[in-house]
């Protein structure tokens, strides 16, 4: 059993904010959210099984998780695999609409911060 590291955690913090500002969740409930999303961002998609296995959270735990995700539309169904009994497993991703506003989002803050920045410098040396 392998349990995720705050790095990852905090490489999700997009997907934490939306969360606190969409669904009146608890910490835990948003703790266990981060763990199965930073694992699915680094290994693009999993089950549920595999979720659990790899973050250490029991199979209903992350079922509510992916059902979270899912809702706010962060998470999304990606494909079935195979099973050797039973039902096929779906396999779960983030939502690459989510991903792609998360890096505009980033984008946009980085060049804000750069304007500013290069700005701030610029009327330094005018004053100077």
């Amino acid at each position: 059993m392998r349990i995720i590291s705050n790095e990852v955690l905090l490489n999700v913090r997009g997907a934490d904010s939306l969360m606190q500002e969409k669904s009146d969740i608890s910490s835990v409930r948003r703790s266990n959210f981060l763990a199965v999303s930073g694992y699915l961002r680094r290994r693009e998609s999993a089950t549920i099984p595999q979720l659990a296995e790899e973050t250490g959270l029991s199979l209903p735990t992350v079922t509510r998780a992916i059902n979270s995700g899912i809702t706010l539309r962060i998470l999304t169904p990606c494909g079935i695999c195979n099973s050797d009994r039973g039902r096929k497993a779906v396999s779960y991703a983030i939502n690459p609409d989510f991903m792609h506003c998360a890096i505009m989002i980033f984008v946009l803050v980085f060049v804000g911060s750069l304007l500013c920045f290069i700005f701030s410098h610029l009327l330094k040396r005018r004053s100077g």
